[in-house]
């Protein structure tokens, strides 16, 4: 084990090849030599690369990372882009203590936009390389796809972040399924959007209507709430999706409005036959 004092190499860019075979570049620059005791940091190059505050009080051989920084307060590596090279100066910060490992952007206002706290669970975020995000998957089979393992947790987006309080979750999905959206949900219905248009006859509607059967029931994941509706294996075609397991609100809407108005026309016409009865017979009186 070697020992090369970083005050000695501040002012030599030079390249360190480690036995395993890798090529480092490293400029240490004289304001990074004292720690923040005062003691001098020094460089240790055996079969790794290793920078401390003090010589390594384990065995060379238990240091198998390629690179091995230690520190007794958040461990730090730095990535400065100067302007030399005609490029706007940045710099971040790789750190990480006992709160968590981070990102730090320095040159941003000290913004630290990725925390991840010790403990955190394998494969909470997952990014394949087809471009899919996974949390809590490695096989995310959409662009996002989130997995929650912790059967009571729910799914929250919230509109402030020190409020916890039901009025800003606006949006929640619960673990059996429920959602509420704080607010009007709108779903697209332009005309543009579609094609294949067509009027729904009032026939069609009328025989749709009559194979409807209206339930009570309750979800087997909140057997407690009790809820009106249909059976999606039961509704006719008309309604119907092609796995039959889902319904879609707006097609009951749209077939129920079109009863509904072949009715008010049954109303109307009723109404005027009515009308015509009437005088009729008022006429007669009047005889």
């Amino acid at each position: 084990m070697t020992s090369t004092s970083i005050k000695q190499v501040a002012l030599i860019p030079r390249y360190f090849k480690a036995v395993t075979g890798l090529t480092l570049s490293l400029l240490l620059l004289a304001n990074t030599v004292n720690a923040s005791d005062g003691r001098e940091a020094s460089l240790y190059q055996d079969n790794n690369l290793r920078i401390a505050d003090d010589p390594p009080q384990a065995a060379p051989s238990l240091f198998t990372d390629d690179i091995y920084i230690t520190k007794g307060n958040t461990p730090t590596l730095r990535l400065d882009q100067d302007s030399t090279s005609g490029f706007t100066p940045q710099t971040w910060e790789l750190a990480g203590n006992e709160v968590s490992f981070f990102i730090r952007d320095i040159t941003g206002g000290d913004t630290s936009p990725f925390r991840i706290q010790p403990s955190a669970p394998s494969n909470t975020l997952y990014l394949r390389n087809n471009g899919n995000i996974g949390f809590g998957t490695t096989l995310p089979q959409a662009s996002l796809h989130i997995v929650e393992t912790n059967a009571s947790e729910d799914f929250l987006i919230i509109a402030e972040a020190t409020n916890t309080s039901p009025e800003s979750q606006v949006f929640k999905v619960e673990p059996s399924g429920d959602t509420t959206i704080l607010g009007n949900l709108d779903v697209g219905s332009s005309r543009n959007l579609k094609q294949n248009i067509e009027e729904i006859s009032g026939k069609d509607a009328l025989e749709a209507l009559d194979e409807l059967n209206p339930v009570h029931f309750s979800y087997r994941a909140t057997p407690d709430v009790h809820s009106l509706g249909f059976i999606a294996e039961d509704v006719p075609e008309i309604v119907a999706t092609d796995d039959r397991r889902t319904l879609r609100p707006m097609d009951l809407v749209a077939l129920l409005t079109k009863v509904t108005q072949e009715q008010q026309k049954t109303i109307e016409d009723l109404s005027a036959q009515l009308n015509h009865l009437q005088n009729v017979v008022k006429n007669q009186q009047d005889l």
